[in-house]
């Protein structure tokens, strides 16, 4: 989902002037702590909603699709192995139960949330005090290079094509 170009340059630039990138990440570690622990669906939906819209706000856009798709993996996988109370069955064999639906969904949600996480802390200009804090400052700015360009697999060269990117952004990041 992209933000239209003036609103995501209102949006990112008020990102990029008030908040500090060591800030934000401190809040994403924070949130991310009640995230995972977080039991109910609705509340879990709503933080997952609101990590996505603060993604969006921040970066102008963000892929939907694959986090979609994600849950409903991670749901219908779930489903596979069935327990808790049966809600119905399909055919005479599948039974679609509670626990294995809220326990798929709660999975996917966290993952997906995680997901907006990421690319909410994700930023080239956060760098941490330490050894440490500089090596992981210098893993985001390269996920955050990865990340802006679409990689354009060649079917009988997928290795080379994969190798090709990560150069290019190697060699544009240093």
């Amino acid at each position: 989902m992209k933000l239209p170009e003036k609103i995501a340059a209102t949006t990112v630039g008020w990102w990029h002037e008030k908040v500090s990138p060591a800030a934000l990440f401190l809040f994403v570690l924070c949130a991310f702590v009640f995230f995972v622990f977080q039991r109910n669906l609705v509340v879990l939906f709503g933080m997952t909603f609101l990590f996505f819209v603060l993604a969006l706000t921040r970066r102008g856009k963000v892929k939907v699709l694959p986090s979609v798709f994600m849950v409903l993996a991670v749901t219908l996988f779930s489903l596979l192995s069935p327990y808790g109370k049966v809600l119905f069955r399909v055919g005479s064999s599948f039974a679609i139960t509670q626990g294995a639906l809220s326990g798929g969904l709660r999975r996917g949600l966290v993952l997906a949330g995680m997901m907006f996480l990421s690319q909410l802390a994700i930023s080239r200009d956060l760098s941490l005090p330490g050894r440490l804090g500089e090596f992981v400052s210098r893993v985001f700015v390269y996920l955050d290079e990865l990340g802006k360009e679409k990689l354009n697999l060649r079917p009988k060269m997928i290795i080379s094509s994969i190798d090709e990117h990560l150069l290019k952004v190697f060699k544009e990041t240093d």
